[in-house]
């Protein structure tokens, strides 16, 4: 589904910023502004991907499965490179927060 809506730097970095976050440790679930696209939290790559940009923004929940303590990054579809338009400040989503920046600098 995110092909449909996002431009091509934005399913780069969305589907980017979904495998860190993965590969953290965390689970995701998505909130697409009006609803949840996913009922419960996941850490399935293809659930995550397919449940995204029904709308022209997305937050993204994560949290540890052993944890229920979440924080948030808010996508909004439109602002090509500038997607990640605000998150939580929490000390373990900086590295993540980071390597996406690092990732924008990629011309499509």
């Amino acid at each position: 589904m995110i092909e449909k809506l996002a431009n091509q730097i934005e399913c780069i970095i969305a589907k980017r910023l979904v495998r860190i976050i993965l590969e953290n440790g965390f689970e995701i679930k998505i909130f697409d502004g009006e609803n949840f696209a996913m009922p419960q939290f996941s850490s399935d790559y293809n659930t995550i991907i397919e449940a995204m940009a029904s709308t022209d923004e997305d937050i993204v929940w994560i949290k540890k499965p052993s944890t229920n303590q979440r924080r948030w990054i808010r996508l909004i579809y439109g602002n090509g490179e500038d997607l990640i338009s605000d998150y939580s400040a929490t000390f373990d989503l900086g590295p993540i927060i980071d390597e996406i920046n690092d990732l924008r600098q990629i011309n499509p």
